[in-house]
């Protein structure tokens, strides 16, 4: 549409990881960042190292993770701009990759998405939970209910 070009040229979109200009303003990542994203591939096994962290802390059958978090890469740039800039476009875009990893693994059959929470200063004080972001991304394209109040964060950690 031509006022989709218009946007583009007063208030251009760029790619959050290499901040290359994109085409359309609903886009977060180009290809080539989407492409390389550092994924787990955690979706598959049940005896994974997201799910093991849980054990004898959470009852939890499976649990998984998109991203190995890998500091000063250019990904983390992604997530901080989620975290602390309150983009929630790239925590909703992060939530439909998910979403679309899990949908035809053993994760398609749960009965609910429990994102992590954060405590309630830190809740206060940044506003959102960047899970439940995630979480909204995943559940619309899962159609995996979003459940919050099932697990309170008791430690506040600085």
């Amino acid at each position: 549409m031509w006022w989709t070009d218009l946007f583009m040229f007063f208030l251009p979109v760029n790619c959050l990881v290499c901040k290359k200009k994109l085409s359309s303003p609903r886009e977060v990542l180009c290809l080539e960042c989407e492409f390389n994203l550092p994924r787990t591939e955690f979706h598959d096994p049940v005896n994974n190292p997201v799910s093991r962290a849980f054990w004898g802390r959470v009852p939890v059958e499976m649990g998984t993770s998109l991203l190995r978090f890998e500091k000063g890469s250019a990904y983390q740039g992604l997530l901080h701009d989620l975290k602390y800039r309150r983009n929630l476009r790239a925590g909703l875009y992060l939530g439909r990759l998910l979403g679309n990893e899990i949908i035809h693994s053993s994760f398609s059959s749960c009965d609910v998405i429990i994102p992590v929470p954060i405590h309630r200063k830190r809740l206060k004080k940044r506003g959102f939970n960047q899970s439940d972001i995630i979480a909204a991304g995943t559940s619309e394209i899962t159609g995996i209910p979003v459940v919050t109040n099932l697990l309170i964060r008791s430690v506040h950690h600085h």
